[in-house]
């Protein structure tokens, strides 16, 4: 029986199509600066082939081109909450508790906050503020031992197989992958797949309408 329900927050609650356009803006800008001649379009191409290869696009594609150079700090400029996101949060947390394992700084509070939505969760783990980050599963197992539950009776929500499907699926919990920002392009392992694939936040309600019936 599911009892809690665990979320990403990038690309899984919050939109960064956006905020992913500022960044990549901001990377060829500075490699510019390097007299390293990239468009932006190019970048994104590289982000996106690595991607595939299920490698961080945001660190692979930077030390692709300057890999001898600190990388551009991202920041949440241009971030958004889907649409979908209190909607499905509403329903949701009517039937099960709700948490957050992400790999955010604690500024994200105060955009959650902004947002309406903090008071949702009943456990928000940020990899700042525990010293632990997303794949290690330690910061997911810190997120069980908290909300004291057992994985089996746990799903996990990400967009990411690397960073949210498979530490999650290692640990017993259940998986759901959304197929949202750069995270979308990687390919599965099919011994290790997620239990449920949706295009967006909005078809979340319905996997958890199966799982009660």
């Amino acid at each position: 029986m599911i009892e809690w329900i665990f979320f990403d927050l990038g690309s899984t609650l919050l939109d960064e199509e956006a905020a992913y356009g500022y960044y990549i803006d901001k990377c060829v800008k500075k490699l510019e600066s390097l007299d390293i001649e990239v468009s932006s379009d190019s970048y994104k191409k590289k982000m996106v082939e690595y991607a595939h290869k299920s490698l961080d696009p945001i660190r692979a594609t930077w030390h692709y081109f300057a890999p001898t150079e600190p990388r551009p700090l991202w920041t949440n400029e241009g971030v958004s909450l889907y649409p979908e996101t209190i909607d499905a949060l509403e329903k949701l947390s009517q039937n099960y508790r709700l948490g957050i394992i992400a790999n955010q700084s604690s500024s994200v509070r105060d955009l959650l906050k902004e947002w309406g939505i903090e008071s949702y969760f009943q456990l928000i783990i940020l990899s700042e503020e525990v010293g632990l980050s997303k794949p290690d599963t330690t910061i997911f197992t810190l997120a069980l031992q908290k909300a004291n539950i057992p994985a089996d009776r746990v799903v996990y929500v990400g967009d990411r197989y690397d960073n949210d499907i498979l530490p999650a699926k290692s640990l017993g919990m259940w998986t759901v992958r959304i197929l949202t920002g750069f995270g979308k392009h990687a390919r599965e392992n099919e011994k290790l797949k997620s239990d449920w694939v949706i295009p967006s936040l909005q078809e979340i309600t319905n996997i958890f309408e199966q799982t009660k019936n």
